[in-house]
């Protein structure tokens, strides 16, 4: 997942380049849309680990 945002954040960059260059708002949202994009990704990637390291501990008994 963090790959996808890597990504995510080098695209993102492309389109926001040329929203400048030309000027046009869509190239703006599509930039928008493709950083949300990667900061949910990114919000995925960290909030699961910690669930997986909760049910290990549970699972082997320990605290």
């Amino acid at each position: 997942m963090l790959a996808a945002a890597l990504i995510a954040t080098i695209v993102g960059f492309a389109f926001l380049v040329a929203a400048l260059l030309t000027g046009n708002l869509l190239w703006a949202w599509i930039c928008i849309g493709i950083c949300v994009a990667g900061i949910a990704g990114l919000i995925v990637d960290a909030v699961r680990p910690a669930r997986g390291s909760v049910e290990d501990e549970d699972a082997s008994g320990t605290r």
